[in-house]
């Protein structure tokens, strides 16, 4: 079972924020993407054993803004 979260960090490693994902449920199989301002990530939802028959794919999207 995979994070249920991803952090984001700025070019010197520094933590900016940290986003729950799944609703802070397990998740399985964590890929994440950005391009441009957009992060996107895929993941499979799975109970904490990961005894899922079938694949509950799922697709969240971020928007990055720059905090000012």
């Amino acid at each position: 079972v995979g994070p249920s979260f991803i952090s984001i960090y700025d070019a010197e490693w520094n933590e900016i924020d940290t986003i729950l994902l799944n609703n802070g449920d397990p998740a399985f199989r964590v890929m994440v993407d950005s391009e441009g301002d957009d992060i996107y990530v895929d993941y499979d939802e799975v109970d904490l054993y990961a005894w899922q028959d079938v694949s509950i794919a799922k697709l969240e999207h971020f928007r990055i803004i720059a905090a000012r």
